[in-house]
């Protein structure tokens, strides 16, 4: 029952409650020893039960609240420190890092306080490993929209997941023209036809990430890693339900479970950067080559020559240009004997 919104006021309120029933009730209890009842009932008695009482009372209230308020006003005291640094963090005043600061003490005793400071630790983390996330996300994204080059952006994707999720190899397949291209790769086998493996196959084909966690007891052949790895991951890369390609990653020791939990977020988000990498690749080839002959075209080669001049006159080196005119094939049907003798 709740006399007071103010915790210490409402707890005032109970122990002084508390300390008069006990002072109206002691002279009824004193009779039960045989304490002279005129004594035990008389007014001078009650009363000094009834002051006795409200002393008992008062005294317990401080006493409580001088040892509960000095550990509530610390650990209120921490958690706004704690607060501040979260809030440092999100304006990237302090890195990731630097989390071991975040947490509050904990209470050497075994009690409300040090569970609370214990869920309070737990809560800051799961809070600052999600911001972490969100905030990796946020860069990975915008560091790969400014770039459209496939390998590069690959590469750079590659990299940034292998650190996340605590990787020690792994390597990026993408599907061009009907065929299974790397375009990127870090710490895996040279031996091994990536292409042409089995599991990143059925992976492609199924759409459906493949993980896999080796016992250290079992002998392992064939791997496609030059080390032996704890765990592998293949994981298919969607767009619009269509795989267009297929991300590998394999460690010496466990990858990151946060990582594992978010790869469906990074995949879903580097697929439609990978799409539009590929349609950008496309149009550049469209606007390069000439669609009857697979040549390149007139665009194509003012622009390449605008840039070896460019390059020539930096560097002061010399430039040659070789033109060849391709005579009319039509010319190959005309008889010969309608020829003038000169041509003939």
């Amino acid at each position: 029952m709740t006399f007071h919104k103010h915790v210490f006021i409402d707890l005032l309120i109970k122990m002084l409650g508390f300390g008069i029933s006990i002072g109206l009730l002691f002279p009824f209890f004193v009779l039960l020893f045989g304490v002279n009842k005129q004594i035990a009932l008389s007014f001078l008695f009650f009363t000094s039960c009834i002051a006795a009482g409200i002393t008992v009372g008062l005294t317990s209230f401080f006493i409580v609240k001088f040892n509960f308020k000095k550990r509530l006003v610390k650990l209120i005291g921490n958690m706004g420190k704690a607060n501040q640094r979260i809030i440092d963090f999100q304006n990237d005043k302090i890195t990731y890092e630097d989390q071991t600061d975040l947490y509050i003490g904990t209470e050497d005793s075994d009690d409300c306080f040090a569970h609370m400071a214990d869920s309070f630790n737990i809560l800051v983390k799961t809070q600052m490993d999600t911001l972490h996330a969100q905030k990796n996300l946020h860069d990975y994204i915008e560091n790969m929209n400014e770039n459209l080059d496939l390998t590069d952006l690959s590469e750079f994707a590659l990299r940034n997941l292998m650190e996340y999720s605590n990787a020690s190899a792994g390597a990026m397949l993408i599907e061009k023209n009907g065929e299974l291209v790397s375009t990127a790769m870090f710490g895996l086998s040279d031996d091994v036809s990536l292409e042409t493996n089995k599991i990143i196959l059925d992976a492609l084909k199924t759409g459906e990430r493949f993980y896999i966690e080796f016992p250290e007891d079992i002998l392992l052949d064939g791997i496609i890693t030059t080390f032996r790895p704890a765990e592998l991951i293949v994981e298919p890369i969607v767009y619009n339900n269509i795989n267009i390609g297929v991300l590998i990653m394999a460690s010496i020791s466990n990858l990151n479970s946060e990582f594992i939990k978010k790869l469906d977020t990074f995949v879903r988000s580097f697929s439609l950067i990978l799409n539009n990498a590929l349609q950008h690749e496309q149009m550049q080839l469209l606007a390069a080559l000439d669609p009857l002959t697979g040549v390149y075209n007139r665009r194509f080669g003012l622009s390449r020559l605008t840039e070896e001049c460019a390059r020539s006159t930096r560097f002061n080196s010399s430039l040659g240009v070789l033109m060849i005119d391709i005579v009319n094939l039509n010319l190959l049907m005309i008889p010969m004997d309608t020829l003038p003798e000169t041509v003939s």
